[in-house]
Parts: C-alpha cells; structure tokens; sequence
C-alpha cells in the first residue's frame, strides 16, 4: 500500500473523479474506464486508417485482392482495437483528463487516520471537475458511493455527472469481434472465388427486354444472399442476446429503485462508518442556504473574473485578493472575529503586510487560503467581494465565504446576539432524517431524470454504439467494392464509375439499416419478458426474435439496396418509388428507435 501511495502525485485538482463500486469486476470497470477515455479517438483512428488505405489503394490499383482486404479491413480494426484498450499510453496522455480513482481504502486500522480519511473526501470530490460513475447493479446499493455521489452534486451539480454502464464497452468489442470475423470469412470467400454472383447475373439477362421482370429478379437476388448473411450472424446473436438482458434487467433495475431509493437501505462493510457517513450527507443537505457557484460554470467564471480585479489593498490596482487559479480550501480553524475564506495566488510579503496568513491544508491535496486576521474585518474584505459578484451578473456568493458572515456583514440580516456555541447547537437540532430525505428526493427524481437523459430508458440503445458494432461490415464491402471492380460488365453495369456509385451509395445505405437489428431484438426483448423474470423458453424466445429481426433488417436493406440498382440499370419509375419508400421506412424506423420520445 505504501508502494502505491507513493506513485501518486499531488495536485490541485483533478478533471474526473472516478466513482465505483468495489463489488463490481474489475475487469469491466477497466473496460468501461478505457471507453471513457479511448472510445472517441479509437472511432477518429478506424475512420483515418480507412480514408488512408482507400487512398492508398486507389494510388496503387494493382494490388493483390488478399492484400485490399488486409489494408482495408484488416488493418482498420486493428487500429479500432489497440486504441480502446491503449489510446491513453499511444497519446502519452496528451488528451488524458487527469482522474482520481481509489485504488487503496481509508486507513480501517487507526481511528484517527480514518477520521482524516473521510474529512478529506469532500474535498477530494469538489476539488473534481466532473464524476464518472461506473454503473453495475451494486452502485447504489453501496453507501460509500451514495456518500462521493452527495458530495459531488452537492458542490458540482449534476450537469457535470456522466454515467457509464459497465456492460457497454463489453458489448461493443464482442459485437466489433463477431462482425469482423463475419466479414473476413466473406471476404476469404471473395478472395477464393473472385466471380461469386455473376453466373446467376447471366441467368436472368434474358429478362433485360422486360425492365420489370430484369429489377424484380435482380432485387430477389439481393434478398437470398443478405439473408444468408443474416444466418450466418446467429453465433453472435447468442452472446448478444446474454449482453443485452444483463443491459435490459440492469437499467430496469436501476430505473426502479431509484423511485425507492432510500439511504438507509445502502449497504457498509463496516457498520460503524454508517453514523458518521450518514451525519455528513446529513450536513451536507442541512442548510437552505443558496446555491454556490461552481467555478467551472459560466457565472462562476464571470464572478472569478470580477473578483480577480479587486485590489488588496486601497489604492492598489496591481494585486487582486485572488489569482487565476481557483481551488477550494478546506475550511480552516478560526479565532478572533471573524473570516472570509476565499483561494489566492497572493505573496506571502504582501499578505503579511495586509495582516493576511497564508494557510494550506494537511491533507494530500495543497490549496492555498487567505483568512483575514484582526486587522481587517470581515466587512472591509467582502464587500468589495460582494459587489463584484453583483456585477457579473449573479445574486450567489462565491464558493467558499462563510454564510454567516456573508448574511451579516454584506446582506445586512439581523441575527439574534448569541456565542457561536448556541447558533451551531442550534444547526445541530436540524431533523436529520429530513436533511437525509431531501438527498433521497435528489436520486428518485433529480438524478433519475439526469440518467434517463443521458441513457435513456431499458429499452434505448445509441444509434452510434449500434453502428460502430458493424463497422467491419462497411469496411469488408468496401474492399469487396473496389476487388470486384474489374467485373462491373458481367454484373450488369455499364462503366467502372457506374458500378462503384451504386455499390458506395448501398453501403450508405447500410448506415440507416444495420444498427436496426439490435434496437429491434432489445425492444423485443423487453415485450417478450416485461416484468424482468426470464428462464430457458425466455432465452429460446429471444434468440430467434434476434433472428427474425436481423432477417427483417437484411430484407429492409435488401429492398433498398436492389430497387436503386434495378433503378439505375432500368431507369424504371417503379423501383425509384420502390427505393425512396424502402428508404423512408428505414428513416423513420431510425427515428422511432433512436431519436423518437
């Protein structure tokens, strides 16, 4: 444990706070946290290997098939792969956020180090710019999570939260896997047998004179070979269908409990940090005070910008009570009558000369403070505070100024003359189990609404997440695309440039139809068992709504894809009307599934 403290580094703040359940896998919590931050450039890198090698194989035309195929697919989801799992090392952390994540426990074995331990959290987490939470099952069930979750949208608000389920970044490598293998085994066909399709083109030429009859052939054609595609895809489907119900049960799970969630039913390893836990969520919902400004958010930055200007001294316009750099302190001890405590980058000298002490907190995290001594009162310090708050256009006092001072001094709020002993004795009479039951609120509806706009319900999937599971789909029919080109007379074509505008405007096509599949089989899915209980028949039931969702997207596509080539070689309006309504009915189909409320 010591070996691994030491390799931290001390800072100011961090960008991300990592938030997660110690009963979930570690594995998946490492998948996730390498979605987080690889899952972008891993996209960017596929998409410039693509561009790349389509270039390079345009330059280079005569290349060997086997050698296309390497370079346009191999080679694309290699790079896919090695970047999810080592983006952050092939970058050397250039687009890394900074993050915070508990690899080690709070000391369990002396009380006092333990105490420091959870004083210290809350300002580990608002010293955080956003929470990644790891979502699994256990997440809300854990008290020591709902303990960072409180802090965090206490002092950050939950604009700043990103919630990432564990399952996700399994379900996309696996579904990036068995497609490419699919593909590839396709591929190797089309290596083996270069002139796959054009007997049976030959066949139904005689038809050529019937324009009908020539389209109506060429679009069934299209049909049989997809949906033999489709039944190839049956192995994947299985592992799917065990993704997609761990996703289905989960977020219905989720979703549910949190309209009953209660922080007393968390569970804690070690009861006796229940009390205290518990007593600070309470404090940290005790008050009605207004809302702090997050310094990350746009009145924050604003009120930063008009505080930084004020002098420390009268008469002095060259040095500002703070500095660019805005960090919370930890609170100090105070004496005397009173204080305001707000981050400075001031120097000692001067400060010293304004009767200013310099304070850093014992924590592992430094933050420099400036509490007002004796010599400078409380009103002489924030007024000039409170004025240029007012002038950024924001009615909340800065993070960090003491309330009381703020209401008393500043706001001018008659308070009952009594010691500081009697006013906190007072706070401390707050009904606990209220202050705990307006933290309960904020995760049944609050929070809950936040997750369901981030992830949307049980049965909602991300358009982009479905699309890059076929991305060796679109990669493997390009390189079909250009291998076949020397081909396009036997296949009914009239030129090269004809032949690769219509097989490119079909894997566009492709975009609307393929992510189609699992949309369908999760929602059947969820009609199929809608009260979460599943068994063996459940399982059977599923797989082939699986099938039959992925036959009835091959069928949709094929549709699409056969009624613009029979339009283009025929110039027939019915498969023009035949390709705008395939096409419109995919688009729509999109919108319900993907976009639609």
């Amino acid at each position: 444990d010591q070996t691994r403290f030491h390799c931290t580094a001390k800072v100011n703040c961090v960008d991300i706070f990592v938030s997660h359940s110690w009963s979930a896998n570690g594995w998946l919590k490492y998948l996730a946290v390498c979605c987080f931050l690889n899952f972008g450039i891993a996209k960017k890198a596929t998409a410039a290997a693509a561009v790349f090698s389509s270039l390079l194989v345009f330059l280079l035309p005569e290349l060997p098939t086997w050698l296309v195929f390497c370079m346009m697919l191999d080679a694309p989801v290699l790079i896919f792969f090695v970047f999810f799992l080592y983006g952050q090392n092939l970058t050397c952390g250039l687009w890394c956020p900074s993050m915070w994540v508990d690899k080690l426990c709070v000391e369990q074995g002396d009380e006092s180090r333990k105490a420091a331990g959870l004083a210290g959290l809350p300002t580990i987490v608002q010293c955080s710019g956003r929470m990644l939470v790891l979502w699994d099952d256990t997440y809300f069930e854990r008290l020591w999570c709902n303990f960072e979750l409180a802090i965090f949208a206490k002092y950050r608000g939950l604009k700043n939260f990103r919630f990432l389920p564990v399952w996700l970044p399994p379900w996309i490598l696996i579904g990036v896997l068995f497609s490419y293998l699919l593909w590839r085994l396709i591929a190797t066909l089309q290596e083996l047998e270069p002139e796959y399709g054009i007997d049976d083109t030959a066949k139904y030429a005689a038809a050529a004179g019937d324009k009908v009859a020539f389209g109506t052939q060429r679009v069934l054609k299209i049909l049989t070979d997809l949906e033999t595609y489709a039944v190839l895809e049956m192995p994947f489907f299985v592992v799917a269908v065990v993704l997609l119900r761990s996703k289905l049960d989960g977020h219905r799970s989720l979703l549910g409990n949190m309209l009953k969630f209660d922080i007393h039913r968390a569970k804690c390893s070690v009861e006796d940090d229940r009390e205290v836990i518990e007593a600070q969520v309470a404090r940290l919902y005790a008050t009605d005070e207004e809302p702090v400004i997050a310094l990350d958010s746009l009145e924050g930055q604003k009120a930063a910008e008009a505080v930084s200007s004020i002098p420390l001294s009268p008469g002095s316009s060259e040095e500002s009570v703070i500095g660019d750099s805005l960090f919370l302190a930890e609170q100090p001890e105070r004496d005397g009558e009173g204080y305001a405590r707000l981050p400075a980058e001031a120097d000692k000298s001067q400060m010293s000369q304004l009767g200013v002490s310099s304070m850093h907190s014992e924590s592992v995290l430094e933050y420099p403070v400036i509490m007002a001594a004796s010599s400078i009162t409380n009103s002489s310090f924030l007024a000039p505070v409170a004025a240029a708050v007012s002038d950024a256009g924001s009615d909340y006092p800065l993070m960090g100024v003491d309330m009381f001072a703020w209401e008393t001094e500043i706001e001018g709020k008659a308070y009952d003359s009594q010691p500081d002993e009697e006013r906190l004795a007072i706070q401390g009479d707050v009904d606990r189990e209220d202050c705990l039951q307006a933290f309960n609120e904020l995760v049944r509806f609050q929070l809950r609404a936040a997750i369901v706009e981030e992830l949307g319900l049980e049965t909602d999937l991300p358009w982009g997440d479905c699309l890059i599971v076929y991305m060796p789909a679109v990669l493997s029919a390009t390189a079909i695309t250009w291998a076949a080109r020397d081909l396009y007379a036997g296949l009914g074509f009239s030129s090269v440039n004809q032949y690769l505008f219509v097989n490119l405007a079909q894997i566009s096509l492709a975009l609307f139809c393929n992510p189609l599949a699992y949309a369908l089989l999760l929602r059947g899915m969820n009609c199929i068992t809608p009260t979460g209980s599943a068994g063996r028949l459940h399982g059977l039931a599923w797989l082939a709504c699986g099938v039959l969702g992925e036959i009835f997207v091959c069928a949709l596509y094929a549709v699409a894809c056969g009624t613009l080539e029979s339009y283009v070689l025929t110039q027939h309006p019915m498969f023009l009307l035949g390709f705008l309504a395939s096409l419109s009915f995919a688009l729509v189909l999109n919108w319900i599934l993907f976009w639609g409320t």
